[in-house]
Order: structure tokens, then sequence, then C-alpha cells
């Protein structure tokens, strides 16, 4: 039994004609970033209202989440009239804040406490007319850590589960540690079986990949089956009484054999990673802390009692998507990033909310393929470089790039949404850079 649809406030609009063409000799960033030599960077569409999550569909339409419009499609248009690309409204719905993916037909999109579906036609850049299936409800943490993020792992023309997270909006939610409060954690729930009425309940149904992830937001798969992780962690902690916030704990790159669920409990809200380890007595980065009473340091660093990190990223930094680059699927490599660069990963770094001002850029995370494994270790702060970012950090957040969402073409370009300067825009190599969404709303 589906939820009614005025409760859950959801409106289908049909793709028709494109409401708005920007060709791209019209565009420029708002604030241009420094980005990596060898690489170029172009606006492809501007004025969004707050995009975050985006998807290609299997016609190449880039489709966004644009909080608090909806699910808007941007179609390039080479014709005469536009030369650039053109947005339509897929589903109009202001609930829908972030989470996107496309499996055997299906468009599923997240608000803060649920997720659904809706049938797609990529030919038409529609869905259908009847009232979307509801596939998960009752999402644990709704507040503004309610930005779900969703990943169908490839399995084929028939998707076997759809991968959800939920987190918190507390530095210390103690109940997150108690894997029955549904908070801080990864889920994922049966596609290829029958959808209980009204949907799965998040706090009932599903199976449990991992929890005591603060608010895990980045989810990817790579060719062994293994789920990677960005985590965005606390911000005000301190450690034996000090107040070591200001460059810890470290924000996490973790990872979950999906060959071997076991549920794992990755340290919220008791265990931290160190980034600075100045502020300590005898840490390093990459080592682990108790930033609460409940238990000791040595406890921490246990690996059985809880999972490291495999890379530390800056602290605040706020990793959130991530993609593998795996090359050019299409005919034309004239813009294709770096070949060199195929099997490396990229992480939209969405930046701090407070001073110091860190992160606001797209990083590249080198890969030891034979390992499966990122190059560096989780105790260095080096293992990655900024492929592009924000050029004067002390303006932001309000006035530069704050990255959300990655998605590389079939040409191995790399589109970037960025929910503070209302712009999609794209990088690729010399002289085609195609991938920034940034938003109009400056404060997200």
């Amino acid at each position: 039994m589906m939820l009614p649809l005025l409760l859950l406030g959801f409106a289908a609009h049909f793709h028709g004609v494109f409401s708005q063409c920007q060709p791209l000799s019209s565009l420029n960033f708002t604030d241009t970033p420094n980005i990596t030599p060898g690489v170029t960077a172009q606006v492809v569409f501007n004025n969004l209202t707050h995009p975050r999550g985006i998807k290609f569909d299997d016609a190449s339409n880039l489709l966004v989440v644009d909080s608090g419009v909806g699910v808007i499609a941007l179609t390039l248009n080479n014709t005469a009239g536009c030369q650039g690309w053109q947005r339509s409204v897929v589903v109009q719905n202001s609930t829908f804040n972030h989470g996107i993916d496309i499996g055997n037909g299906t468009l599923y999109v997240s608000t803060s406490t649920s997720v659904v579906g809706f049938q797609y036609d990529s030919s038409t850049i529609s869905v259908g007319s009847g009232t979307p299936t509801v596939i998960v409800t009752n999402i644990a943490g709704a507040g503004s850590s309610g930005r779900r993020f969703l990943l169908i792992p490839a399995s084929g023309s028939d998707p076997a589960f759809l991968i959800v997270t939920a987190g918190t909006d507390s530095d210390t939610d103690f109940a997150a540690a108690q894997a029955s409060s549904g908070l801080s954690q990864i889920r994922r729930f049966a596609l290829n079986a029958s959808l209980p009425g009204g949907g799965y309940d998040w706090m009932t149904d599903g199976e449990m990949i991992a929890f005591g992830l603060r608010n895990a937001v980045g989810l990817t798969m790579d060719s062994n089956n293994n789920l990677w992780i960005t985590e965005n962690s606390s911000d005000n902690v301190t450690w034996d009484g000090i107040d070591v916030s200001a460059n810890n704990p470290a924000d996490e790159f973790n990872v979950v054999s999906l060959n071997n669920i076991t549920g794992g409990f990755y340290g919220y809200p008791d265990c931290d990673t160190v980034w600075d380890p100045t502020s300590f007595s005898s840490f390093t980065t990459g080592e682990q802390f108790s930033d609460t009473s409940s238990f000791a340091d040595t406890f921490c660093q246990s690996p059985s009692n809880n999972i490291p990190p495999m890379l530390s990223f800056q602290a605040h930094a706020s990793p959130l998507d991530i993609k593998f680059y795996t090359g050019v699927t299409g005919n034309n490599t004239s813009s294709a990033l770096n070949s060199s660069w195929v099997g490396n990963s990229f992480v939209s770094f969405h930046g701090s909310a407070e001073t110091p001002e860190v992160g606001f850029g797209v990083v590249m995370i080198p890969w030891n393929t034979a390992a499966n494994t990122p190059t560096a270790n989780a105790d260095t702060q080096t293992g990655y470089s900024f492929l592009v970012q924000a050029t004067n950090l002390t303006a932001c957040p309000g006035q530069c790039i704050r990255p959300v969402g990655l998605q590389f073409d079939t040409e191995g370009r790399l589109f970037v949404s960025s929910d503070a300067t209302g712009e999609v825009c794209r990088r690729s190599r010399i002289s085609d850079f195609v991938g920034f969404i940034d938003d109009v709303d400056r404060f997200s």
C-alpha cells in the first residue's frame, strides 16, 4: 500500500518543451577557481536554486536534484538556437534534497525521511503519471543531516539493492552508538524482492552495512564489490579536557566489503581520527583518539572495537561525493581527463562552515590498483591533491564554489555541482572543462 500522494507532497511534472537554454558562450564562473595545470573548467549552467546530487541517464541527460525545486534535467543542445545546455523540470517537489540514482527504468530520489521511485523514460526525459512508489520511509535523523545519499551497486539490468545513508545533527549523539537508533549508519534494501506495502521501514527493515559513521555522505563501488564512503566528522571535540577542534578530527575515507558485511562500528560518537597531531601529546595523523569519557584512547585504537579510516581528510573539509575515474566509454577522447588518472578516485570537498576556511574544491586520490586502496596511508596529510579549489578561501562559503555532486560522462569529463553559486561546471583536459553546478543560495 502506497502512502497518500498529498501526505508526501509529491507532484510529477511531465517533460514537454525545454524551459530554458543557456549558451555556453554566455556563461562565466561567479568566482573563477584555481585549476590544476592541464585541466580546464567551464560553467555549463547557472542560476539554479540549490543543486545537490547529479546523475547521467542512459541518454546523457544530466539529472540534478535542485533542492527546493525537485529533479531537473540538463540536456546538451547544439542547435543554432541554443549551442549550450537546456533545463527542463522532470519532477517538481520541494522536499527532494540530495540523493538520486537510476536503476532498471526507475528514478530514485530522497527526502529527509524517505526514498521514492518513479518510472523514468530517458528518451522523453519524463516520469510516469502515477503516484511514486515509496521505497523507504521513517529514515532517522531528519534535521540538517537529512540529505540522504543513494547508491544502486551495478548488478546488471535488475538492480538487487538500494543503499541509503542516515546521519545525525549532533557533534556527540550518544544514541548513535546503538545500532537500534537508526542514526549515523548505512543500510541496504532489496529491490529484486517484493516491496512491503508503504515501503520499507528504516527502523525495522533492510540490512545494516555499517554504523558509527557520523554523516556518511558519498558512496561508490569499486570493481571488487567494496563500498567506499566519505564521512563528515564532528566539529566541536575535546581530548583530555583540551579543545582540539580547530584542526581536528579528520574527516574520513572508509570502506566496507559487501562480500563480507558484518555491520561494523566506525567509531562515532566516541572515537575520532587525528588530523593535526600538534594539538595532542603523542599522536600522529590517522591515529584514533577518544573524545568522550566513555572509552579510553586505547579502546578506540583497537580495530576490533573501532574500524579506522583508509585515508584521512583535512578536518572540516566536508567531503561529499566520490567517484572513480574509469576513462572514456564513448567515441570522443579529445576532452577526457588525463588517461594516467584512470583508476584514481575523486572527492568533492564542500568546505567548512566556519573559520578556518578549508576545502571548497575537488580532490584526486591516487590509487593503488593492485592493492585496491589509496596509494597513501591513513597517517599522511598528503594522500590527495586539489584538481580545482576556490581562489580566495576567506571569501568562502558565501562567494565561492562549494562542490557537491560528481559525475563522469562517457567522454571522460567530470561534472560537478556546487550549491553556493548556482552553476553546473565541467572539468576536462587542456581546453574543455565541463562540470560545476552552483547554487544562488550561498548559505547552504
